[in-house]
């Protein structure tokens, strides 16, 4: 974990590709990029002007090449679940009730739903999911049961509507006084990415769904729930995972989780993953470049926003320690059972 922060007019993610080659003096970048070829995963914050945004950059080289890579991430299991991920589930367009069954939302939100109102609720909810916990009766034995019920519902239509419509239909929280629109925090992390990694076309059109025949027909997605441990309380989340698959033009492999919901704490999020061939032949080496973007539903600042970016800055490293393992893992299996 590098704790240089980054300053990203100065010294953008394009430097990771080329500046240590090129032999200018060692800037944040190309500390974490010195990091990642020594076999560590490297992570540093990297400055925001919005308050609420806290951004995380990291660095991991694996040696696999990048053919291996791509079957490894046709298994959505193998790229969404991290060490944090307590349950899990994928979304089909198709059975979306069904694949919601196993979800039971976290016991610490049963108590805070029992009294949520607009304006002064401790879950983030939409004026109608609101309305409809306020129709169960928190007394009764069964009101956790209920609530799963009502959530798994509601969440099945959402993310109908989200593939129905794009992102016209994403939620609006009215969990405190002021209303918070995703749509918002989600554009500006899109059109605020490219100051740090920017993003093909085809996928960026993916992302920012105003329509989803607007989207790249190259770009698979998937979609999945999960529910994630926090250090203060667990979250449940949906989101949209793209993939862009290398071009004969673009050797390159690009991943993006857009989060559609989450129970607590952020209004958006997004995650970009880029893969670059660092060493071909015998021995291939891939470099992994993750940026790692939250944007919180308040403004962070002081010791609280110190404890948000150590943390989320020490997840990431974990998170690209796993990847690394568990590429590894999976191309040596891979490599053993080939003719």
């Amino acid at each position: 974990m590098v704790r240089t922060i980054l300053l990203v007019t100065t010294f953008p993610a394009v430097l990771l590709d080329s500046s240590l080659a090129q032999g200018v003096a060692a800037t944040a970048p190309e500390r974490l990029l010195a990091g990642a070829t020594l076999g560590a995963a490297a992570t540093d914050v990297v400055e925001t002007t919005d308050p609420r945004d806290v951004s995380i950059l990291g660095v991991v080289e694996i040696a696999t090449s990048l053919e291996q890579f791509v079957d490894f991430v046709r298994n959505v299991d193998s790229i969404a679940i991290r060490g944090t991920t307590r349950s899990y589930g994928r979304l089909r367009p198709e059975h979306l009730r069904d694949d919601l069954t196993p979800l039971s939302l976290p016991h610490r939100d049963l108590s805070p739903l029992r009294r949520c109102e607009v304006a002064d609720c401790k879950v983030k909810l939409s004026t109608e999911l609101i309305d409809q916990m306020q129709g169960l009766d928190g007394n009764s034995s069964t009101f956790s049961k209920e609530v799963d019920a009502v959530m798994r519902t509601w969440l099945a239509n959402y993310v109908h509507t989200y593939l129905t419509f794009g992102d016209s239909a994403l939620v609006v929280y009215v969990d405190q006084e002021e209303p918070a629109h995703p749509l918002e925090g989600m554009r500006y992390l899109l059109e605020s990415a490219d100051e740090f990694m920017p993003i093909p076309a085809e996928l960026s059109k993916s992302l920012s769904r105003s329509a989803p025949s607007l989207a790249s027909p190259h770009v698979q997605s998937s979609l999945y729930w999960a529910v994630e441990g926090t250090p203060l309380r667990p979250m449940t989340q949906v989101s949209e995972l793209l993939v862009l698959p290398p071009s004969a033009d673009r050797p390159e492999v690009w991943i993006a989780f857009k989060q559609l919901y989450a129970s607590h704490y952020l209004l958006a999020a997004l995650k970009v993953i880029r893969v670059t061939e660092v060493q071909r032949g015998a021995n291939p080496r891939i470099r992994v470049t993750f940026l790692d973007r939250s944007l919180f539903d308040g403004p962070l600042g002081g010791v609280k926003r110190a404890i948000v970016e150590l943390g989320l800055d020490a997840e990431l490293e974990s998170r690209l320690t796993q990847l690394r393992e568990r590429v590894t893992a999976a191309s040596s299996g891979s490599t053993a059972t080939s003719p």
